[in-house]
């Protein structure tokens, strides 16, 4: 039976906003080690990992959320199982979407990574799959989001027309809920460790392209997401999205894209 491991990266999230995904994850029959990293140092939630038979880590500081992962993939061996599991605290499901996720990669050898349907709390889709960025896009989301012209914009990068009836390429995926190939993570050297916060996930997606491995999208799996949008206010977190932009497409091409790829 194929196995896969979960990465879960916090920072003073409160152990008891924690206990749903705990709860869900003791259930994955097929589970071989859930790695929590803590960007801070929490003693209650060292031992409720812990006590669950989990690998706790943490080095005292907050060293970002890429760099957090790349933490947990050193850990990982060929004993954890061929898949790796990327989540963020804040999801859940009704029914696993585990066993259908490693189903499609197993069927598909040139798919690198794969994310279900991500919804809100209240049902409604998220949307996470989206188009390559551009600084106008990334831009007017946050300042100019009432445009007529930049609502029909932001459709487009959030690939609004697309069927979710069967499972579609994307080239993006969000790093909430991603679940990909141990091997494939060395093969790119997992997350770009100068993005802090923001944008890491999007690289991380350009790399796994860029070897030639597929994104893919699986409607038929749902996981509920709270999402809750914190660069979209103004302060440190607002800014260090900014920043993580601005490395984006210093790397990516600010007017085309260095790989020639059509974006959104």
């Amino acid at each position: 039976m194929s196995k896969f491991s979960v990465g879960l990266v916090v920072y003073k999230t409160n152990v008891t906003e924690l206990e749903r995904l705990f709860e869900l994850l003791a259930r994955e029959q097929c589970l071989s080690q859930m790695f929590v990293f803590d960007n801070g140092c929490d003693e209650q939630l060292k031992h409720e990992v812990q006590k669950r038979g989990w690998c706790y880590l943490s080095c005292g500081d907050n060293i970002g959320f890429g760099a957090a992962h790349n933490r947990i993939l050193e850990k990982l061996t060929v004993e954890h199982g061929e898949f790796h599991w990327i989540i963020n605290p804040d999801l859940e499901w009704d029914i696993s979407p585990t066993s259908e996720m490693m189903a499609y990669l197993m069927a598909h050898p040139k798919c690198g990574a794969v994310m279900p349907d991500v919804l809100n709390p209240d049902g409604s889709r998220q949307y996470l799959a989206k188009s390559l960025p551009t600084p106008m896009i990334l831009l007017g989301r946050r300042f100019f989001a009432s445009s007529k012209k930049m609502q029909q914009r932001i459709q487009q990068y959030e690939m609004r027309d697309q069927s979710y009836a069967e499972p579609f390429e994307s080239p993006l995926i969000s790093g909430c809920c991603f679940f990909t190939r141990q091997a494939l993570l060395r093969e790119v050297n997992g997350f770009d460790e100068r993005y802090f916060l923001y944008l890491e996930d999007y690289d991380l997606c350009r790399q796994v392209w860029r070897t030639g491995n597929q994104l893919m999208v699986l409607p038929t799996v749902q996981v509920k997401h709270g999402h809750g949008q914190a660069s979209y206010q103004f302060g440190k977190v607002l800014w260090l999205h900014i920043c993580s932009a601005c490395k984006y497409f210093n790397r990516w091409g600010w007017l085309n894209d260095v790989d020639g790829r059509s974006r959104g």
